[in-house]
C-alpha cells in the first residue's frame, strides 16, 4: 500500500484511501456521491491511484472533475506519479483529461520531463513531448541547474541526449547569470566528468562547445582532468577533435574565454602549433614569455604542490590560480630568487600567507580583475 495514502494516525488510513489502494470501485462511487471531494489536498484521492495504479478508479475520479494538474504533494503532482512509475498507459490517461508537464521547475525533481531524461524513458519522453506540453521544458532548468539534456547527459543516457536534440533541445544551454558568471555545467562538461564518452562524442558532433565556462569558470576540460572514468583517452580523443578545427583561435583569445590569469598573447607569448590547439591544456605547459621560460600551474585543489615547485624549482614558474569562493585571479611570477604575485582583489586569507615584499606586488587596480598585468608591470618584473 503506497506511502501517499492519508494516515489518520499511526496506523489508520482514511477509508477513502484504504477503498483506493485496495481497488474498491464502488466504494469510491459512493463516497465522492455523498460528499467527498475529489481535489481534497489531504485525501489526494487521484494521486493515491496513480500511485496504486488504480486506472479504473483514476478514470472515475477525472471524469468526477479531479483535476490532474493540482500538486497534492511538494514536487510531486499525479504525471510526476505516473512518470516515475513508467506506466505509459496512465500517462495517456491523465493526459486526455489535460495533465501537462509542470510550466515550472524550482523543485528538487524538475520536471517531469528531466524525470523520464534522467532515466532513459524515451517512449515516455515522447509522450511528455506530444501530449503533455513537453517542449516547453526542453530548457528549463531544476535545482541542480540541469536542462533534461543535461541530465540526460550527467547519467549517460545516450538515446534520451539524442532524443531530446532531435526534438530542439540546447546543446549548449547554461544558467547565465552575469555576462561573466554562470552556474551549473554544460552537457558536455557534465557528460565529461561522468566519464561518458559516448554521450561526449554525440555532443560535440551537434555542436556542443567544450569552452563554455560553468560553475567556478570550468569547462568540459577541466572536468576531463578531474574525471576518475576509465575510457579517458577516448574522453580526451573526442575532445581534441573541436580544438583541432579552430586554428584561428589564438592562445590569446582562448586564455581569455577561461579567464585564466594573465593574457599571454597580449604580453609577448611564444607559442608553438601544438599549444595553438591546446590552449585550455595550459596548466602544465612550459612556453616562454619574453624569453624567459616559464610553466603554468592552476590551482584549484593543490596549492601547496604549487608551492613546493616554485620553492624546489631553479626555472621560472607562472602559477594560474582560481581562488573557489573569491572569484579572485591571481598568479605569481618567480624571477631569481623572489616570487612575485600579481593580482586582483587577492582573498585576505591569501595575503596573510604573503610576504611583505610579496605584498607590495600586488596589483589592486580594478581593471586588472581577470588578472591581465599591465603592461608596466611586466615591464618591471621581466
Amino acid at each position: 500500500m503506497s506511502n501517499l495514502l492519508k494516515m489518520d494516525g499511526e496506523d489508520n488510513i482514511s477509508e477513502l484511501g484504504r477503498a483506493i489502494a485496495d481497488g474498491d470501485l464502488e466504494y469510491v462511487k459512493e463516497a465522492i456521491a455523498t460528499g467527498d471531494d475529489v481535489n481534497d489536498p489531504e485525501e489526494a484521492p487521484l494521486l493515491v491511484a496513480t500511485a496504486e495504479r488504480q486506472k479504473e478508479i483514476a478514470r472515475f475520479l477525472l471524469e468526477s472533475g479531479a483535476d490532474p494538474n493540482s500538486p497534492h504533494l511538494p514536487e510531486w503532482s499525479c504525471l510526476t506519479q505516473a512518470v516515475a512509475c513508467d506506466d505509459l498507459e496512465f500517462v495517456n490517461l491523465l493526459c486526455d483529461y489535460g495533465a501537462r508537464v509542470r510550466p515550472v521547475s524550482s523543485d528538487l525533481w524538475g520536471t517531469e520531463l528531466h524525470l523520464a531524461a534522467e532515466n532513459g524513458q524515451l517512449e515516455m519522453i515522447r509522450l511528455l513531448v506530444e501530449r503533455a506540453d513537453g517542449l516547453q521544458a526542453l530548457e528549463k532548468f531544476d535545482s541542480l541547474d540541469c536542462t533534461p539534456l543535461i541530465t540526460a547527459a550527467r547519467e549517460g543516457q545516450l538515446d534520451a541526449v539524442r532524443l531530446l536534440w532531435e526534438f530542439g533541445a540546447d546543446v549548449n544551454a547554461l544558467v547565465q547569470m552575469t555576462r561573466d558568471d554562470a552556474i551549473g555545467d554544460t552537457a558536455i562538461s557534465t557528460a565529461t566528468s561522468r566519464g561518458h564518452a559516448d554521450a561526449v562524442e554525440f555532443l560535440l558532433e551537434k555542436g556542443a562547445d567544450p569552452y563554455r565556462p560553468g560553475w567556478m569558470w570550468t569547462n568540459a576540460f577541466h572536468q576531463l582532468e578531474d574525471t576518475e572514468a576509465e575510457d579517458v583517452p577516448r574522453l580526451e580523443k573526442a575532445l581534441h577533435i573541436p580544438e583541432l578545427k579552430r586554428p584561428a583561435q589564438t592562445p590569446h583569445r582562448q586564455q581569455i574565454e577561461h579567464q585564466l590569469a594573465i593574457d599571454l598573447k597580449y604580453h609577448g607569448c611564444e607559442t608553438t602549433p601544438a599549444f595553438e590547439w591546446k590552449a585550455t591544456k595550459a596548466v602544465g605547459q612550459t612556453f616562454t614569455v619574453r624569453g624567459k621560460p616559464l610553466r603554468a600551474f592552476d590551482n584549484l585543489r593543490v596549492l601547496d604542490e604549487h608551492r613546493r615547485l616554485i620553492a624546489e624549482g631553479d626555472v621560472e614558474f607562472l602559477v594560474l590560480t582560481r581562488e573557489i569562493d573569491f572569484k579572485a585571479f591571481w598568479c605569481r611570477l618567480k624571477v631569481g630568487s623572489k616570487t612575485r604575485p600579481l593580482a586582483a582583489g587577492v582573498p585576505p586569507h591569501i595575503v596573510e600567507t604573503l610576504t611583505d615584499d610579496q605584498k607590495s606586488w600586488i596589483v589592486m587596480d580594478s581593471r586588472n580583475y581577470h588578472g591581465r598585468l599591465k603592461r608596466e608591470d611586466l615591464d618591471r618584473i621581466c
